[in-house]
């Protein structure tokens, strides 16, 4: 299956990047001013990091007035768990600097947004129907207040302290002027001395400390803000880092439509297919599909649905019987179907060994499932082993999967 990268969407409305970087960056500085207490955004090589224990968050400049921004969120991010994997980076531009996102991006290991700013707009990869939207992290001056009263200075002052009001509002004029002497870049000693005045032990402040942070974070206006060289090009053989359970899907992605060899029909139904169709006679009036590349090692759904536990409890018989009717009819050169379906009113049978039907769904293939597929395919004779088979011998979730394996839009997606 091939496919072209669709064009990048519009994000939605976002800061142009060095408003969103002032936020973060004087929050970095603050971690430097007292640096016992550390500090919640944590400089990633030329970039902003900030993990939380909502999810997190990454932004970086790139040359030439560009950015990019990425990360996740526990609550709303559902391309976590997108079943295939979603390309983030799908058609993004060459400027992109690629080698630097491909280390970030793994040692993120959960990401499920992402976007670039190209100067002028944020954009983004298409997302499916009901997946993220683009988040960015709103590091105003009350989140610095919040951040800072949380890290730096609980238990800092008694609350029976008459003096304790004057001095967190003394406190909090001295964050007002951060943010504003960092949003303006004109951050300078005069403002963190005062800040660390304000502090409940001026005595353990950093002020040169965090003056060279801000610096480095281009804040004073006697530096650039740090960038990233921008890229020449996605790289050849990129690929896409899978949290765990992505795999089977990818590999459904490309067994999916497979093309079926020929190969001749079972002259009569065996009696193993037999007591499964008569199974499906009285249970399965809008038809059956059976897979074998599910969680279990047989999946029996009716009319698309799992079938419901069996009245009074107790073992629910169809999938034993559709496992001895695949055992019945495997060939040991050619191997045993994949995939089949019943047409319960008209008593036909379609069986598919060499892929997925066009209407199945990629996440049809299970991780779990691989692993038995690859003993199957490796039992099969050379020529009755479809394409894809291949890929059975490559850790996705190692190394990352090819991005034609990732979700396009001409596939269905399952978002967990």
């Amino acid at each position: 299956m091939t496919f072209t990268d669709p064009a990048p969407a519009q994000a939605p409305e976002m800061p142009p990047p060095e408003e969103m970087w002032a936020g973060p960056a004087a929050i970095a500085v603050l971690g430097a001013l007292v640096p016992d207490h550390g500090s919640p955004w944590q400089r990633w090589g030329r970039a902003l990091d900030h993990d939380h224990s909502e999810g997190r968050c990454c932004l970086a400049l790139v040359e030439g007035g560009r950015a990019v921004l990425f990360g996740y969120d526990v609550d709303g991010s559902r391309t976590r768990r997108a079943a295939p994997a979603v390309d983030l980076l799908a058609g993004g531009p060459g400027w992109l600097p690629w080698e630097w996102l491909d280390k970030a991006l793994r040692d993120a290991e959960i990401v499920s947004f992402l976007a670039w700013w190209d100067g002028r707009a944020w954009y983004r990869v298409p997302l499916p129907e009901g997946a993220d939207e683009v988040l960015y992290p709103d590091a105003d001056a009350d989140d610095v207040y919040e951040s800072l009263l949380e890290f730096c200075l609980d238990g800092g002052w008694d609350d029976d302290d008459e003096d304790s009001q004057e001095r967190q509002d003394a406190l909090k004029a001295g964050l007002d002027a951060l943010v504003a002497a960092a949003s303006e870049r004109r951050l300078g000693e005069g403002v963190l001395k005062g800040l660390a005045d304000a502090l409940p032990d001026p005595d353990t402040a950093d002020t040169e400390g965090a003056l060279a942070e801000a610096r480095r974070l281009g804040l004073t206006g006697e530096e650039e803000p740090p960038a990233l060289p921008a890229g020449t090009g996605e790289p050849a053989g990129r690929r896409v880092h899978l949290p765990e359970g992505q795999a089977g899907a990818s590999v459904g992605v490309a067994a999916r439509g497979t093309a079926e060899r020929p190969r001749p029909e079972p002259v009569e139904p065996g009696p193993a297919l037999r007591a499964f169709l008569d199974w499906a006679g009285g249970h399965a009036p809008a038809g059956v599909t059976v897979s074998a590349v599910g969680y279990g090692d047989i999946t029996v759904r009716v009319g698309g649905a799992h079938l419901p536990a069996p009245p009074g409890g107790g073992a629910d018989p169809s999938a034993a019987l559709a496992r001895a009717w695949r055992e019945e009819e495997a060939d040991p050169r050619s191997g045993a179907w994949l995939y089949a379906r019943v047409d319960t009113g008209r008593g036909t049978v379609e069986r598919f060994y060499d892929g997925l039907p066009d209407r199945a769904h990629p996440a049809e293939m299970s991780t779990r499932a691989l692993e038995r597929l690859r003993g199957e395919m490796a039992a099969r004779d050379g020529e009755w082993r479809p394409d894809w088979a291949a890929l059975l011998a490559e850790d996705f979730v190692r190394d990352g999967a090819p991005p034609r394996l990732c979700w396009n839009p001409g596939i269905p997606l399952s978002l967990g």
